[in-house]
């Protein structure tokens, strides 16, 4: 910190316990007491994460102007878009080893996902020595380089194996199971989980993740079921838990993409507003 920020920053903070400070000035907290030290080497776990803005943004001017001084930083992070603002080396860790190291220009999210996630230039060696062993050397890497496949494959595709063997004994003890009103019953319990899961995988592949999915289900459901009850409007009671239901989701979304907020926390409190929803809209038993 520059001595006037560093002082402002003190005085402010010089009659308060550390443990009644929000989450961003325990973090910056933290970091001056190491930087008051005047350390060689930083080493930071994470700096960022659970603070708010306006501290990741004074984290990271404290990290460069440490980084200016000589100080040599070693940041630990999950965060690719500050993984790529911050670093100018970076090593890419995938299954509890290092499976690559970037430099300057080649620091994108691109290419830290193709390391983190294991598909390499390795990978594409080891398909060419497999399909075309000359050597024993290449023979004994093709051996070693099948199993590494059929280990990535087995990863992707293993519990698929175990489910159809579930069929099949059931099929075998049911006589009964593979009849067509049967699997209608099946396809019918699972359709909602099939729909719920479809929308998820979307969430999920963008590295987010939506806590409030069953507590939309059963609102949009509700919802559904009131407006079905008065005539006028029942045939309106499907796009009506339709339309709540994308409401409800652009909420959700406006606030993680526009307003920088952690899908955890956005859709944590989702949960936690309309857990009780259904509740009150149903009519109480008599």
């Amino acid at each position: 910190m520059t001595p006037f920020s560093y002082s402002t920053f003190a005085c402010r903070i010089a009659q308060v316990r550390a443990g009644g400070l929000s989450g961003g000035n325990q973090q910056k907290l933290l970091i001056s007491r190491w930087v008051a030290i005047g350390p060689r080497i930083l080493i930071l776990d994470e700096p960022t994460r659970g603070v708010d803005v306006g501290a990741k943004s004074e984290i990271y001017r404290i990290m460069n102007e440490m980084a200016r001084k000589g100080v040599a930083i070693l940041m630990i992070s999950s965060e690719l878009p500050e993984i790529v603002g911050m670093s100018d080396r970076v090593y890419v860790m995938h299954e509890g080893s290092i499976a690559g190291e970037l430099y300057s220009q080649d620091i994108t999210q691109e290419n830290i996902m193709r390391l983190a996630t294991g598909v390499n230039d390795s990978h594409l060696e080891a398909v060419k020595i497999m399909n075309n062993p000359t050597t024993p050397q290449q023979v004994a890497k093709s051996a070693s380089a099948k199993k590494m496949l059929m280990s990535d494959l087995m990863q992707t595709v293993g519990i698929l194996p175990i489910l159809v063997l579930i069929v099949a004994v059931f099929g075998f003890i049911a006589p009964n199971f593979f009849t067509e009103s049967n699997l209608l019953n099946i396809t019918r319990q699972a359709s909602i989980n099939i729909v719920l899961a479809a929308g998820m995988t979307f969430i999920i592949l963008t590295g987010g993740i939506d806590l409030s999915v069953g507590s939309i289900l059963g609102t949009t459901a509700v919802a559904a079921m009131v407006v079905s009850l008065i005539p006028e409007f029942a045939m309106l009671s499907i796009p009506a838990a339709l339309m709540l239901g994308l409401g409800l989701g652009l909420i959700n979304g406006a606030l993680v993409a526009f307003a920088g907020l952690p899908p955890f926390i956005v859709t944590l409190g989702t949960y936690t507003a309309l857990r009780a929803r259904p509740t009150c809209w149903r009519t109480a038993p008599r």
